[in-house]
């Protein structure tokens, strides 16, 4: 859950719109966010600034350099708030105006706003904003929930399985008015181009919601790498997600790794077999058999992050876990945005009974090398639910 908020006091300075200020003040003080002013030297109009807010009862601090020991762009300074306040890097957002104050944030994997009003050089961020209001209303949407927002979870620690997904892929949601709406599949499957009240994209949106409930989670530490499953074609990435993945893992100072995880050997379509009553056709030692992974990036200690428009079983994603245990990860979270619902909402788990070699471009295991069960996922309907408003709210305003 999130709990306070970053500021580089230019942010203040330089916004020229006392109504926009106040507002953002009060959504503060509604809100109980406390409030860090992270400035270099700790001018006085600095410490005038931290009293200001302390008088209309916001809990806001002044952290310096002489107070942290290193220059902004280093980990100490959000490491200070961990050691002094209990607050996590998943834990606070930070809003600022340089290429530092981007650094200070994504160096330890912590959200960062830029702010367009204020900046000295922009540098390459995802959530670029033009006023204080607009910082607020992102962090309403996407962060401020006490818990994240999961219609579907499962953790299972004895198998190092950790799954997250974000809807029932038959959800709908309005598009511009009651009579016109859209679904995962008209974005994921058909790659429709949709826009909400003609101007919001709603595949960003998505995706978005994804990452930052994946972050206020926890499940986003630094330096993490991500990857798209990859279609059922040699060669072939998932351009629709890989195309938003790339620009926005920088957030959490992430490497978007487009060739992790690739399809050496075509396998079947099992979207098109599913819809065409041949889900006999699909198999998991098929699909583990075609997949390998790039011997050029060591994944030693890492997290990795897969993420898939949609899971029916889970086979795909699990496909994918094992491999990339197998080649020395620290930790893999997989993910979907929508989820085919079944009778009894499942995740099928395998077991692998023996070594193989993640890297090469031939048949790893057979039949008999592997078996699985069918495992219950938790399902909360009042998390679809909020997703829903949350997404149609921007329709009806």
């Amino acid at each position: 859950m999130l709990k306070a908020i970053i500021l580089n006091p230019k942010v203040i300075y330089r916004n020229n719109n006392p109504e926009d200020i106040e507002n953002f003040l009060s959504f503060c003080d509604q809100t109980g966010l406390s409030v860090f002013l992270f400035s270099t030297h700790g001018y006085d109009k600095d410490r005038q600034l931290e009293q200001s807010l302390v008088n209309r009862g916001i809990n806001a601090h002044l952290v310096t350099k002489s107070v942290v020991g290193k220059l902004k762009g280093s980990t100490k300074w959000i490491e200070y708030l961990t050691n002094q306040w209990g607050i996590k890097h998943h834990e606070v957002v930070y809003v600022g105006v340089s290429d530092l104050d981007w650094r200070t944030a994504i160096n330890s994997a912590t959200l960062y706003f830029h702010a367009l009003w204020a900046e000295e050089k922009e540098p390459q961020v995802y959530f670029k904003c033009n006023s204080l209001n607009e910082v607020s209303l992102k962090i309403r949407f996407y962060l401020l929930h006490s818990h994240p927002l999961w219609a579907y979870k499962l953790d299972l620690s004895s198998e190092k399985l950790q799954f997250r997904c974000l809807l029932n892929a038959g959800q709908t949601f309005l598009k511009a008015s009651k009579d016109k709406i859209f679904n995962l599949e008209d974005i994921f499957t058909y790659e429709q181009q949709i826009l909400i009240n003609d101007k919001i994209s709603a595949r960003s949106l998505l995706m978005t919601l994804l990452l930052t409930q994946l972050w206020i989670e926890g499940l986003i530490p630094k330096n993490p790498y991500f990857v798209v499953y990859p279609s059922s074609t040699p060669q072939k990435t998932n351009e629709i997600m890989g195309e938003y993945i790339k620009p926005a893992s920088a957030l959490f100072h992430g490497f978007y790794k487009e060739n992790l995880l690739y399809r050496w050997k075509p396998t079947t379509d099992k979207s098109m077999a599913r819809s065409r009553g041949e889900a006999h056709l699909i198999s998991f030692e098929q699909e583990f058999n075609t997949l390998a992974l790039d011997s050029r990036i060591n994944l030693s200690n890492r997290t990795v992050i897969v993420i898939d428009d949609f899971s029916t079983t889970g086979m795909s994603l699990e496909c994918a876990r094992h491999l990339i245990y197998q080649a020395g990860a620290k930790k893999v979270i997989t993910c979907a945005i929508g989820k085919f619902a079944r009778t009894r909402h499942l995740h099928h788990l395998y077991k692998i009974s023996k070594d193989f070699d993640p890297f090469i471009k031939s048949e790893k295991i057979q039949r008999g090398d592997f078996s699985h069960q069918e495992i219950p996922l938790d399902f909360d309907w009042e998390k679809q639910v909020k997703i829903v408003s949350l997404i149609n709210s921007l329709v009806e305003g």
